[in-house]
């Protein structure tokens, strides 16, 4: 697929997290990119898409997040209708201080950088704000766009599990990586221009080298 990066407005788009009031944008996403993320999600029934049955799973989701075990976020345009969705789940504090880090993006906007900016948006919130010493994103081997996506975030490559996750009805190998508290603040080093604030993070439209506009979380 072409880079397309000089075509996108960053400052069209915010992060900010999942809200009980989010619950039909979210389906319209999900139906609307049903087919984009079959080969990387659970196989999924019709009636998983049901409203009221949607709506159930979306609120044991946000009760994860209210006690604490996960934080979701979701990346909106200027219509405020949802582009992309994060997830941060099986947070664990006390000597561990992790989680898993799971990320979809609108088939209309793959390649265009704008999950590069959301998810450092997020490594800066719960590395920082959160203060979680480690994050976990794990991929199929065949996913070399994911791929591509940690190596460029700073994630590093851990191990490899073989048949970790049933993916579109199949048992999928997986590849495993993260990236710690002190990865993170290094990287921020070596970039000449970043601000190390959690939600303020900024960059200049159709340039991914410098941040000069705001991509922010929003409670």
């Amino acid at each position: 697929m072409e880079d397309t990066n000089s075509c996108v407005n960053f400052v069209e788009f915010s992060v900010r997290q999942a809200a009980e009031r989010d619950v039909a944008a979210f389906l319209k996403y999900s139906i609307e990119n049903r087919c984009h993320l079959a080969p990387w999600d659970p196989l999924r029934e019709d009636s998983y898409y049901e409203a009221q049955n949607f709506a159930s799973m979306f609120a044991l989701q946000l009760r994860d997040c209210s006690e604490g075990r996960a934080k979701r976020f979701f990346v909106f345009d200027a219509r405020e209708e949802i582009v992309a969705a994060i997830s941060c789940t099986n947070i664990v504090f006390g000597p561990f201080q992790a989680c898993n880090l799971g990320y979809s993006i609108a088939a209309s906007l793959e390649g265009n950088g704008i999950m590069h900016l959301a998810l450092d948006s997020i490594l800066h919130h719960m590395l920082g704000v959160v203060g979680l010493n480690r994050i976990m994103a794990n991929y199929m081997p065949h996913n070399v766009r994911s791929g591509k996506l940690l190596r460029r975030l700073g994630f590093s490559v851990e191990g490899y599990a073989v048949e970790y996750l049933k993916i579109a009805g199949v048992w999928e190998d997986h590849v495993l990586s993260s990236i710690t508290a002190s990865r993170f603040k290094e990287r921020l080093m070596v970039r000449e221009s970043a601000r190390p604030t959690a939600i303020d993070i900024q960059m200049e439209p159709g340039e991914l080298s410098r941040w000069k506009q705001p991509l922010r979380i929003a409670g």
